[in-house]
């Protein structure tokens, strides 16, 4: 456990919220569990665990949080973030969720083949169902289960995917209270006086208990999941619709969809609020109309995709795929700006939206360029940025990328010719590359070579270049096998190829392949019409980097070569030796952008986190980030930096 000011920066994939309202549990995809205090949207702990996590429910006196995890339920002091009790399973198995009695006096605990009931108090074993030792036969696992609020009564959904079906006992006895054909999902009302029998078409909803003749209430469309209140469901569709229905109302009260459709939801009926997850943010509406009342920010911030370092004032410039641009010192490792190109837009996302994803960053001189998806945008003066943009060059089509010497632009024109190719910072148009069906968007050289690629569907590729100088064509490789382009320098282009493989077609047995060495490293360049092998299949295999589709290269001379690829992995190799000289580790995001200036290597990640390391030392130097509410962060030598001020709820 620890007690860090940073909000969590992965996709919440669980909330709940205590009886009294006071607390606010989350927890991620990276297994770590958040506490806030829900009235000002301070963080009060956080605890991260190697063991996989499922789901949380508080105690009735909310002293208590609930995790549910890989075959085990433990029990957390909210004061202190320590683990007071727990109960594991003599199987270790995947959980889903937590279900609990109106008095939180129950838990029933859903593990994969089992349900088990437990007292709350000091997490007793009460009862359990199984069905069986095999695990892995999803034929008899468990898909769903419920809890009445009385606690006494269980709800259960088992049987083969396509032909579910439930049941429902009475703790300690053997036979069902009642079964159900096509039932995905049960769920009881907060009352205990009805049933809700789910699945993908329909939402069949029966008194409980049933009467006989069974009679069948108004039913509702499907929906993913359900929170029980007094009266009332929340109820949250599979196309992101949350609504409230009310229990003797035939149309819902309201409902709303959102932009980005919630991951969780959890209710607190006597403050007459509910939570819901979008990503790693959350937000607090209102159950009386949905109406949004707050929004708690995230550490993670918008994909990076460009970054400018400059060494006179040591400030590096980054950018992200939401158009915004941001200038750190990094010899006090605080943001100075940030910058909104249209700030004339009402609407900042809607401004945003329009400028498009940052594609490129160029200091000239006193003049930063940004080259955005919509245009470019020029700042004089450029330490101070929090301004409009000085100087704006609309062009004609949409940037794709940017040539890694900053002279030349690509972009796709709005008439769908081909490519245009322009020259920086101006945007003039000085060459026109003609469509070629089926190739991805081209990668562009240090040496005006502009890279396409297309497979066909029997394994073989087949690479084009051209000039971005004059849109002329320089050469073409085909390739027996599937080629993927990792990066280009001045010695040529750099493709791992797969060779193609023959398949074992036999009748009883599965398609195996049964021929084709592994992948290794080729040389093409373009100019010179060479092809020579740089890296072997023994190589690549012996650096552990075979088959790690690389996002990124960068080669720092001295034989020494940066790759990465789109996991984690960020590797100093020496390819003609066949070593690693450096393994640079501590990220756990997907790498999005490797940018090198002098002796020191900028990456940054899908989650927003910029991180920079020193070659020369061979580790990471300082960290940095920024949500998308404005708050920021840094991680250098002066220790963890924090923007307090706008941390908490935000109001629309």
């Amino acid at each position: 456990m620890t007690a860090s000011p940073l909000p969590p920066s992965e996709q919440l994939e669980a909330v709940a919220v205590s009886p009294d309202g006071r607390l606010l549990a989350a927890r991620d995809s990276r297994r770590t569990v958040f506490l806030w205090d829900a009235a000002s949207g301070a963080l009060r702990w956080r605890d991260q665990s190697d063991n996989h996590r499922y789901d949380l429910a508080f105690s009735a006196d909310s002293e208590r949080l609930f995790i549910l995890d890989y075959g085990g339920v433990s029990a957390w002091d909210v004061a202190t973030g320590e683990r007071l009790a727990s109960w594991k399973d003599d199987r270790s198995s995947q959980s889903d969720r937590l279900a609990l009695s109106a008095d939180r006096s129950r838990l029933l605990a859903h593990i994969h083949d089992r349900l088990v009931l437990l007292d709350a108090a000091d997490l007793s074993v009460l009862a359990r169902w199984g069905c069986g030792p095999n695990e892995s036969d999803y034929r008899v696992r468990y898909h769903d289960a419920d809890l009445h609020p009385s606690g006494d009564v269980v709800a259960l959904v088992q049987g083969e995917y396509g032909a579910e079906h439930g049941a429902v006992f009475r703790v300690g006895q053997d036979e069902p209270l009642a079964t159900f054909e096509r039932a995905s999902r049960l769920r009881f009302n907060a009352a205990g006086d009805r049933l809700l029998i789910m699945n993908d078409e329909e939402t069949r909803v029966l008194p409980w208990p049933p009467a006989s003749p069974r009679q069948a209430l108004p039913s509702l469309p499907s929906f993913r999941s359900v929170e029980r209140l007094p009266g009332a469901l929340l109820l949250y569709s599979r196309h992101g619709m949350v609504s409230l229905q009310r229990d003797d109302e035939r149309e819902p009260a309201w409902d709303t969809a959102y932009y980005e459709p919630p991951e969780a939801l959890a209710a607190h009926p006597e403050g007459g609020v509910f939570y819901s997850t979008h990503g790693s943010w959350i937000a607090r509406r209102s159950l009386e109309d949905g109406r949004l009342l707050g929004v708690l920010p995230s550490a993670r911030g918008y994909q990076v995709t460009a970054a400018a370092l400059d060494p006179e004032t040591n400030r590096l410039v980054v950018g992200d795929r939401e158009g915004r641009i941001q200038v750190w010192d990094l010899d006090t490792w605080r943001r100075i700006t940030l910058a909104d190109p249209s700030p004339s837009q009402p609407d900042e996302a809607v401004a945003r939206k329009s400028l498009g994803e940052v594609k490129g960053l160029l200091i000239r001189g006193e003049t930063l360029w940004a080259v955005c998806y919509s245009g470019l945008f020029g700042w004089r003066g450029w330490r101070d940025i929090a301004r409009p943009p000085d100087e704006r060059v609309d062009l004609p089509g949409s940037v794709k990328s940017v040539t890694p010497d900053g002279e030349h632009l690509v972009a796709y024109p709005n008439d769908g010719e081909g490519y245009i190719i322009c020259a920086l910072p101006g945007g003039a148009i000085v060459g026109r590359i003609p469509r070629l069906e089926g190739y991805q968007a081209p990668t562009a050289g240090p040496r005006g070579e502009l890279l396409f690629r297309a497979e066909d569907g029997e394994q073989n590729s087949t690479v084009e270049a051209w000039s971005s100088s004059d849109g002329g064509p320089l050469g073409v490789l085909e390739v027996d096998g599937s080629a993927s382009l990792c990066a280009v320098d001045a010695s040529g282009a750099w493709l791992e190829i797969h060779p193609r493989e023959e398949w074992n077609e036999e009748e009883e047995e599965e398609d195996e392949p049964v021929s084709g060495e592994g992948p290794f490293m080729v040389r093409w360049d373009p100019r010179a019409s060479t092809v020579e092998e740089a890296v072997s299949p023994s190589v690549l295999e012996r650096l552990g980097v075979q088959g790690q589709a690389w996002q990124d290269m960068a080669f720092l001379g001295d034989g020494l070569t940066v790759m990465g690829n789109h996991r984690s992995g960020i590797s100093l190799v020496d390819l003609a030796a066949g070593s690693c000289a450096l393994e640079l580790t501590g990220r756990d995001s997907g790498l999005r952008l490797l940018h090198r200036s002098g002796d020191r290597l900028i990456t940054g990640d899908c989650s927003g986190e910029v991180r920079v390391w020193s070659l020369a030392e061979r580790r990471c130097v300082g960290s940095l980030g920024s949500g998308p509410h404005g708050s920021w962060w840094t991680a250098g030598p002066r220790g963890l930096q924090h923007e307090q001020g706008p941390m908490g709820w935000r109001t629309p």
